[in-house]
């Protein structure tokens, strides 16, 4: 778990914004989170406010 968090912080100082990301649409989930890492993000938060959140984090942590 330290590791874990470790890398986290790592990239957190790299990154001073992290954006939040409320999905309504699964669908938007992956095209989003790719163009932010196309644009030199390598973190965001996806909130759990939508009956879809979960199942978006699944599928951008699958796809990304």
């Amino acid at each position: 778990m330290a590791d874990k968090t470790q890398a986290l912080i790592s990239i957190l100082k790299l990154q001073p914004v992290v954006p939040v990301l409320v999905i309504r649409d699964l669908a938007h989930a992956v095209p989003l989170a790719r163009a932010l890492v196309a644009g030199g993000l390598k973190a965001i938060e996806i909130t759990l406010r939508t009956p879809v959140a979960l199942e978006a984090i699944r599928a951008v942590a699958d796809a990304v």
